[in-house]
């Protein structure tokens, strides 16, 4: 065999291998590429992070994380000197998901002080999933990028005490404290005690600051100042069938600053039970352009009801008692609805979200958190938790 025939045969050799192997080692690789990793306040921050040898923190998992893996945080209490920071980025089909494996059972108490946020993320795409979440500082949640969904976490007890301020700071859940950043969720949260209605009034349940991203199936009760405000660089949100209750200075704020020609238009707030609180049920305040008021319901607010709005109407409203089954003011109460509530059958049908508080298939056009009938045992009675 001459060298040239030599050398053709050892080629096709090497280009028949790169065929069988490539495949396997491009499979190979992708599935190392894609971990499932877990955390536990038994773990350890030197472990592999494996279900069998988990990580003790958040952090440790945090830097780890990379697009499409989801972090397991198993239940107990985790409590730290300093903000937990979250700073992996996903991709639109690949998110970071920090995911409580049992709902509100991993809690978070941050010591951190004032000011502080006990959650800092600014990694965009992420997935912030069921935990418990409170402390000393102003924040409970803050988010500094964009596409963040932050879902079905129960944020509490905050002091949040910056009384000599001109204005409210502080909040439950910060989703925008980029002003910069976009299309930020807010769903199915529950958040209460952001501030000290009594002492001064600062302290946002849920605060929102940029363009775009959804607010809804939300419960946001007892917080200093509103139960949601929409400031600074908001414009384009939609704030949808959230409850909210026993607030300090109302239901809910939106607007703008306007100092760098903001300005909050084109919102929708629709299918909202604004319930007992302070001053407003609804208020507009800054620059703001044509927003959508639709089928919300008001009962026992300040200022008889009546939204203060500069541009803007509301549209079927409805004044009525919500009739909830139990309602208490402390959060220990039933808050779905009677069977003869006015807030049945009533919601604006186009912003609808198309699942409930607890993730259910909403069948039917009823304003609030819940679908009917209740989608789960039990009732959002959180004080006590």
């Amino acid at each position: 065999m001459t060298l040239t025939a030599n050398f053709q045969s050892l080629l096709r050799r090497a280009i028949f291998l790169l065929l069988v192997l490539l495949p396997l080692f491009s499979f190979s690789t992708a599935r190392a590429a894609a971990h499932d990793y877990y955390v536990s306040p038994s773990g350890s921050d030197q472990g592999d992070g494996s279900a069998a040898h988990p990580w003790q923190t958040i952090a440790k998992a945090a830097s780890r994380a990379r697009a499409g893996e989801v972090i397991h945080v198993l239940p107990g209490t985790y409590q730290s000197a300093t903000s937990i920071l979250t700073t992996a980025n996903g991709k639109s089909d690949k998110r970071v998901r920090y995911v409580s494996d049992e709902k509100w059972g991993a809690k978070i108490i941050s010591m951190a002080g004032m000011p502080s946020a006990a959650w800092e993320n600014t990694g965009s795409y992420v997935d912030i999933v069921g935990f418990d979440i409170t402390g000393d500082g102003n924040e409970g949640i803050l988010n500094r990028a964009s596409h963040v969904r932050i879902i079905g976490n129960h944020v509490h007890n905050l002091p949040a005490t910056f009384c000599k301020l001109r204005s409210p700071t502080g909040a439950g859940i910060n989703s925008g404290a980029n002003y910069s950043t976009e299309d930020n969720d807010v769903i199915g949260n529950v958040v209460h005690d952001i501030g000290y209605p009594k002492a001064c009034n600062v302290g946002q349940g849920i605060y929102h600051a940029n363009r775009g991203g959804h607010i809804s199936n939300n419960i946001s009760f007892h917080n200093s100042a509103y139960g949601i405000c929409l400031w600074h660089a908001a414009t384009a949100n939609v704030v949808t069938n959230n409850l909210l209750f026993e607030n300090g200075l109302g239901g809910i704020w939106l607007g703008a600053e306007g100092m760098k020609g903001e300005i909050n238009e084109n919102s929708v707030v629709a299918n909202n039970i604004i319930y007992k609180n302070g001053d407003w049920s609804i208020r507009e305040a800054g620059n703001v352009g044509r927003n959508r008021y639709e089928n919300n319901l008001f009962y026992g607010n300040g200022h008889d009801d009546k939204p203060l709005l500069i541009l803007n109407r509301d549209v079927a409203t409805i004044h009525a008692d919500p009739k909830f089954v139990h309602f208490l003011p402390d959060g220990s109460g039933d808050y779905h609805l009677a069977p003869d509530s006015p807030a049945l059958g009533n919601a604006s049908r186009g912003e609808i979200p198309p699942e409930d508080f607890y993730g259910a298939t909403r069948n039917h056009s009823d304003l609030g958190p819940f679908a009917r009938p209740a989608a789960a045992a039990g009732t959002p009675s959180v004080a006590n938790r």
